[in-house]
């Protein structure tokens, strides 16, 4: 490393992905008395691509207690990957307004802002830190940040934010439709899938990724768990006219006319919540569906896919037929998807406010 400063060779091996020799630097360094705050976010960059996750964690900590009022985006980082959102949210913002213009802070907010379900801003930031010439190859040390940040799904879809942005920004693609596509695929994979066993992998996929923690046997009984959703919606009397029409559908197995009337109801109910996602009302209720969806987490654009998808199985959006597919395969997706949609929606709910409380 003759010409380069320590730090300089640091930063060298890491852009060739030797973590284990750059770690070995910085550890002597260290202990000759080097105490740079670009060392110790290196190291915990190094921990994270070595998979030494707990010296990672504790790495991280020590930075979010010292680095705020020295560095903004390591404080950020580290509140990221600590997962204290609130926190994050508040680097953010701090670094947005004092002007700080770096490829990789911008990064970084996009991981803020997605993982507090606004993906306007997610873009926003992604195209920015692009047009800062943003480089985020596999291995990076951006790129474990990343997948320590979100989880699998999180992630993938994440990228599919990025591939989007990458294409308006150097190869000048008015609409790309990576996520688009993306968003489609859980739906499509189901609806083409051919044996009554990979139908029902693949049901079990897409309410894995619409609720976590799913349970198998909710699919199984599909047509009960949609009725008994419906009449716990029943005790409040300003349901009663949906509840009845629900209950003719459920009874007659007409699953296109059940999906499209709960996708009507969160549509509208969105409007309402569109704050928590830096939305605004008219925005939602105007907007065409495919626009609108591009703009929302993952799981509730996933699962009014699916509504719309078993709603319309004659438009291009849908492409499959759905005959095939069981009553209790297609009533308890469509009960997934509405217990999804507002199970997502209390918690960004509840995200919003603890935000707000810390602003």
């Amino acid at each position: 490393m003759t010409g380069l400063s320590p730090i300089e060779g640091v930063l060298k091996l890491m852009k060739q992905h030797q973590y284990e020799n750059a770690e070995s630097v910085i550890q002597r360094l260290l202990d000759e008395g080097e105490h740079e705050l670009l060392l110790f976010i290196q190291l915990a960059r190094c921990q994270l691509a070595l998979e030494k996750f707990e010296e990672a964690l504790h790495s991280y900590n020590h930075l979010l207690h010292y680095a705020e009022e020295l560095d903004v985006a390591s404080g950020l980082e580290a509140a990221l990957v600590l997962d204290q959102k609130e926190r994050a949210l508040q680097l953010c913002r701090l670094g947005e307004q004092s002007g700080k213009e770096n490829a990789e802070f911008q990064f970084l907010a996009a991981l803020a802002h997605y993982k507090n379900g606004n993906i306007k801003s997610t873009i926003n930031s992604l195209t920015r830190a692009l047009q800062l010439d943003l480089l985020w190859d596999d291995d990076d040390p951006i790129d474990f940040i990343g997948q320590q940040v979100l989880p699998k799904h999180e992630f993938h879809d994440f990228e599919q934010i990025y591939l989007d942005c990458h294409e308006r920004v150097h190869e000048q693609t008015e609409n790309p439709q990576n996520r688009w596509f993306s968003l489609n695929m859980p739906v499509w994979d189901l609806l083409k899938a051919g044996s009554s066993q990979r139908q029902g992998q693949r049901a079990i996929e897409l309410a894995s990724l619409l609720s976590p923690h799913f349970d198998p046997l909710f699919l199984n009984n599909g047509k009960n768990e949609l009725g008994r959703i419906i009449n716990d919606m029943s005790k409040n009397q300003e349901n009663e006219i949906f509840v009845e029409k629900m209950r003719d559908m459920i009874r007659e197995n007409r699953w296109s006319d059940a999906a499209g009337l709960i996708l009507s109801l969160e549509l509208e109910n969105l409007a309402q919540f569109a704050p928590f996602f830096n939305l605004e009302q008219q925005e939602v209720k105007g907007a065409n569906l495919q626009y609108l969806l591009n703009l929302l987490p993952l799981r509730l654009a996933v699962g009014l896919i699916y509504l719309y998808s078993v709603s319309h199985p004659d438009e291009k959006l849908a492409n499959y037929d759905l005959v095939h597919l069981s009553d209790d395969l297609l009533a308890g997706l469509i009960a997934t998807c509405f217990v999804s949609f507002y199970q997502q929606v209390d918690q960004y709910r509840a995200q919003d406010k603890k935000n707000k409380q810390t602003a």
